[in-house]
């Protein structure tokens, strides 16, 4: 393993702890003391929304210094001061949801961007294959006993005291980033992202498209996997016992799928599977019925997503960095700025049963575009005209 790769996966490994938090307690959090799954939409739309504007922020940085050291800083940063908030102000209405939304969009933010642009930079496809390898196997592992560690945290310490040793443990950061080399990348005077995007965009938009397509169809998977659990049920334990068990099929599942399994086929088996067995609810909504179609979206995310996320980052490995950069920061304004509308959408729409099934029939053809517009950019490798 090389000294870049182990570099990314120790703070990925960092990042993966601190998400199962903050996606499975933290909404079942806001959630317990709103009493209404709206709110745990709000603030997940305010993270992606202040995710855009940190983003933004850290690109610009890395390209006016030529270097990623200091951006896990200042990620660090953010996710302490989320967490510090929740340790000590009582969480009671929507401006608090603002205030933790732009402490973990700071530290998501400034995350992606290094990390995205450090695997495009791997030495070679069999690298960024290894990467996303060790990834997903430390994902798995700690999505298996994760779950059941934190809620031992909150059911010993409670959720206060909680928040707050997850926020200092995030200074684990301070210290890769101290020992992180000061890369000069090679990145020359020129125009500010911003332009340098409304140029590229029209010559490239199949990639950013796919980019957007991809990720309307994973966002509104991810919010009824969460909604599904929370209402099955609302205890720590049980919660942790539900993502364990996703966890423990998948990986039964991965043993048993063949090595050479067709990368499309399997992508297309991944969108039916979130297709059709949604439809079971419409006619039974019993707790075993909401766990067996959770399943089937995480089993069917995971066939649909492995590959498209592999996939992209080839595409755009062999342009110069700078051209890397501008195609990771388009990348997250498309994704974010997805994330954020389709949230923001679901939560003014919620209440009506209707208009969620039909912005599910939207997000699955999404799914279909992506996958097809990726195929496209594998006929049609990305280059730097």
């Amino acid at each position: 393993m090389t000294r870049s790769l182990k570099s990314i996966l120790v703070v990925q490994t960092l990042y993966v702890i601190t998400l199962t938090f903050n996606e499975i307690y933290l909404n079942l959090y806001f959630y317990s003391l709103f009493g209404d799954f709206r709110y745990v939409i709000l603030y997940t739309a305010f993270y992606f929304l202040f995710s855009i504007l940190f983003s933004h922020l850290s690109y610009t940085m890395i390209k006016k210094n030529r270097s990623f050291k200091g951006n896990l800083r200042y990620s660090c940063v953010g996710g302490v001061l989320a967490f510090l908030y929740l340790s000590f102000v009582p969480v009671t209405g929507v401006m608090d949801l603002v205030f933790v939304g732009i402490g973990m969009g700071m530290f998501n933010g400034f995350f992606w961007s290094v990390v995205n642009l450090k695997v495009t930079n791997l030495e070679g496809g069999d690298e960024i294959t290894d990467y996303f390898s060790y990834y997903y196997l430390i994902k798995q592992a700690w999505s298996f006993f994760g779950p059941f560690l934190i809620a031992l945290s909150i059911w010993a310490l409670g959720y206060d005291v909680s928040f707050l040793v997850v926020g200092l443990s995030l200074l684990l950061f301070l210290y890769h980033d101290t020992r992180m080399p000061k890369d000069s990348l090679p990145v020359p005077p020129s125009p500010s992202l911003p332009h340098q995007l409304r140029r590229l965009f029209p010559k490239h938009p199949t990639y950013f498209l796919a980019q957007g397509a991809k990720i309307l169809f994973h966002q509104y998977t991810a919010i009824l996997i969460i909604y599904f659990g929370i209402t099955i049920t609302t205890n720590e334990w049980g919660l942790a016992f539900i993502n364990a068990s996703y966890a423990l099929i998948l990986a039964v599942m991965i043993m048993l799928l063949p090595k050479r399994a067709h990368k499309g086929r399997r992508m297309v088996t991944g969108l039916f599977l979130i297709l059709i067995p949604p439809l079971a609810l419409l006619v039974n909504t019993s707790a075993l019925t909401l766990f067996s179609v959770s399943v089937c979206f995480v089993i069917g995310f995971y066939l649909y997503s492995t590959y498209f996320q592999a996939e992209q980052f080839e595409y755009i490995r062999y342009l110069p960095f700078e051209s890397q950069l501008v195609f990771m920061y388009g990348r997250e304004w498309m994704l974010n700025g997805t994330r954020a509308i389709t949230l923001l959408f679901l939560f003014s729409f919620w209440s009506n049963p209707w208009v969620v099934i039909a912005m599910g029939a939207i997000a699955v053809l999404s799914g279909f575009l992506s996958l097809h517009l990726l195929k496209k950019l594998s006929d049609q490798p990305l280059s730097d005209d």
